[in-house]
């Protein structure tokens, strides 16, 4: 039997949600929402209907905080773009990207006018051998179509208002660097950048990825650039 769960409550300031399946939740009036946290679990043999995320997200768009799990970003690999909405008052936005949420991160992004901090997690990729760096990444086998796609025009937050960008579980691994060094190049009030829990990766292979980091253009003369 299908089932909605209606949620009406005018003065609730922070709304947590982790469900395997996520019924349908119908959010209305939530004048004094803040923290909206959408913890979703699903594998690819139980997927989370992309208009069921759609539907919560469209009751949550005055929250100024947001976390997406990797769950929630798996569920929205299959909606149409343009159904995306827009959260006009958000300023920090957590996300555990995945191995799904790649085409839908610059989505977002230009979806959060008003976004400040970010924090991204980019998760051990699935097929990554340890401790080894070096005969895993030779030897790593994945789905090749994971890229990080720019958008046309970058997004307005990263022009006018991303000032703290922090990256976890970075792995150096091309399209990582790809991301990094397009936010590095388009933030241009960024003022600082924190990349760490770069695993199972020797000194020398880390020093060399912090070495090519940092020689990549910033469009903010006052950015750091920490690893951690």
């Amino acid at each position: 039997m299908d089932c909605k769960v209606m949620i009406k409550a005018p003065n609730l300031n922070c709304l947590y949600i982790q469900d395997g399946t996520l019924v349908p939740n119908m959010l209305h009036e939530l004048h004094s929402l803040s923290e909206v946290s959408l913890k979703l679990s699903c594998t690819r043999d139980k997927r989370i209907h992309a208009h069921h995320v759609l539907e919560f997200l469209k009751g949550s768009t005055k929250a100024r905080f947001l976390y997406l799990s990797k769950g929630a970003m798996f569920g929205l690999g299959d909606h149409d773009e343009s159904l995306f909405r827009t959260f006009p008052n958000l300023t920090y936005l957590k996300v555990d990207i995945g191995e799904d949420g790649w085409q839908m991160l610059p989505i977002i992004l230009s979806s959060l006018p008003k976004l400040e901090v970010m924090d991204i997690c980019l998760e051990e990729p699935s097929g990554f051998e340890k401790p080894g760096w070096s005969k895993a990444l030779k030897e790593f086998v994945w789905d090749k179509t994971v890229v990080w796609n720019e958008l046309e025009c970058v997004p307005h937050c990263l022009l006018l208002h991303t000032k703290k960008i922090v990256i976890k579980e970075c792995y150096g691994l091309d399209y990582e660097l790809e991301l990094i060094k397009y936010l590095l190049k388009n933030c241009e009030v960024l003022e600082s950048m924190i990349i760490h829990n770069m695993k199972w990766t020797s000194k020398e292979k880390k020093r060399e990825l912090f070495r090519e980091i940092l020689m990549f253009e910033r469009g903010s003369k006052t950015c750091q650039v920490k690893f951690a």
